[in-house]
This record gives structure tokens, sequence and C-alpha cells, in this order.
């Protein structure tokens, strides 16, 4: 390559690299709405687990061995029906007295078998598990910023990811006073343990079942609303951005992941400029 290109080269770079930027002051087009009147409801959703009206670890009452199990897994037993015998030698012929059912209820878990060595009372390795599941109820917490919001007696519905569409109805019938901090080595979480009861229930939810829980704590019939892009607080105050570039004071009522709704400082109809976070 000659000197002369090589000047040539230098001199048309600057003006390719000039037309690929932006010209100082550019910025994406803003999005805009209009103001409108429609239904705001405001929900909080918290994650929780179902759990039943109450259930029972039957453990051995002393070393020994399995002799007799009674029942399986899903058997429905009455109370004081037969569920297992412990002996403290498999060779024994003394009567051994099985151990009974405190309630009425579902063999959910047979954790041990006949012949296997268990310990008195150990839960952490217990013979099997009866769930009472004519009332069921779903344990979840909710954070503090969200607590206010929770009312004893409100409704709720609650679906679970791995029964798809289906929904429950429930609720709440249970809101702690103390609240229980979860740390990790991030941050820290302090969250209100919440309990609520199913109104309606069948066989596909079963204790531990992972469920989420959406509660309807406001709404709002035909109020003005706007997208939640269009307002921003800054201090102690709501502005937003008509289309024309001025700013303008808003009072805000309820809001919800989508809308805010707006009390004071608009009109149906007007136009809103999205809020520029980079400026």
């Amino acid at each position: 390559m000659t000197p002369s290109s090589i000047s040539i080269l230098l001199l048309t770079l600057p003006a390719l690299l000039g037309c690929t930027q932006k010209a100082p002051g550019a910025r994406m087009k803003q999005r805009e709405a209009t103001v409108e009147r429609s239904d705001l409801i405001q929900k909080v959703t918290v994650a929780g687990n179902v759990v039943p009206f109450r259930y029972s670890l039957i453990t051995a009452p002393y070393n020994g061995y399995v002799k007799k199990l009674y029942v399986s897994v899903g058997d429905r037993v009455t109370s004081g029906a037969p569920l297992v015998s412990v002996a403290q030698s498999l060779q024994s012929v003394e009567q051994v007295y099985p151990l009974r059912a405190p309630f009425t209820g579902i063999v959910s878990q047979v954790m041990r078998v006949e012949g296997e060595f268990v310990r008195q009372d150990d839960t952490s390795s217990y013979i099997l598990r009866l769930d009472d599941f004519s009332r069921m109820y779903i344990e979840a917490a909710v954070p503090e910023a969200d607590r206010t919001k929770l009312k004893v007696g409100q409704q709720a519905v609650v679906r679970a990811t791995a029964l798809g569409e289906k929904t429950y109805k429930a609720v709440i019938r249970e809101i702690a006073f103390a609240a229980k901090v979860q740390q990790s080595w991030s941050n820290t979480q302090v969250l209100f343990p919440v309990r609520l009861e199913l109104l309606e229930h069948d066989s596909d939810l079963v204790s531990g079942l992972s469920v989420l829980v959406d509660v309807e704590t406001a709404k709002r019939p035909s109020v003005l609303r706007v997208g939640v892009e269009f307002v921003e607080k800054n201090g102690g105050k709501y502005m937003v951005t008509l289309v024309d570039g001025m700013k303008k004071e808003v009072v805000v009522g309820i809001q919800n992941e989508e809308h805010v709704e707006i009390l004071n400082g608009l009109s149906e109809g007007d136009r809103l400029r999205q809020v520029d976070f980079l400026n």
C-alpha cells in the first residue's frame, strides 16, 4: 500500500465513524399514552405451602423392631384403628399391642418396613405419618411492605404450577404480629407468617405442595388510571410528563404492577409521555 493511499484511508475513517454515531442530544422516541377510565384492582401475591388441619408422626414407644404394619400409603383410617406394632425382639412370643390412630385421617407416608429396627420417639426416623385432611390450610409469608394491605377474612385465589390452570378459593385466617427474619449472604428479609384456610380442596392438593396465593386487597371501579411507567416520584411528589414536555404534579391512589390510580391533576383523555428514567 502506498503512502498516498494510507492518507486517504486516515482521512475517510473519521468521516465514516461520524456517520454511525448518534448526533448529540438524540434519544429514543418515548412512548405516549392516554389517561383512561377503568377499574383498578390491587392484589398481593405470596408463595406458600399446603398443610393439613393436623398431622401425627407415629414413632416407636421404645427401641425395637417393626413387627407388623396394618396400613399402606393412601389408606383412610378411623380414630383408634391399628397402625403398626413394635416388638423389642422379633423372636418374642409375647403379645404386642399395636399403636393406634389418634384421629381419623389418611396415611400419607410409610417410612419403615416390617422387621426394621426403630428407635424410641425418634421423629427423624418415624414409622409413618397420618394426615387429617378434613380441613386444609396454606402457610405463607408476606413482606413487611405488604403486611398492612392484608386483613383477616380477605378472600384469596390459590394456584399451583403443578396443577396447571386449576384454582381454589381460600380465606385469610391469621396474620402474625411478629416477623421472622430470613438472612442470606447478600441481604436480610423481614417476613410475616400468614395462614389461610382453603374453602375448597380435592385430592390434588397434598401436604407440602407449593402454591401461589393472590389476595385482592383493594378494588376501585371506574377510576382514572395510567401505566406505572408514566409516573415518577420526585421527593414526596408524584409527577407526570405531558406530551408537550411540561411536567405536572398529580395525586395518586392505589396501584398494582401495571397501573396507578390518579386522584387529582389529570383528566380523562390527557396525553402523557413515558418517564425518561435515563435523564
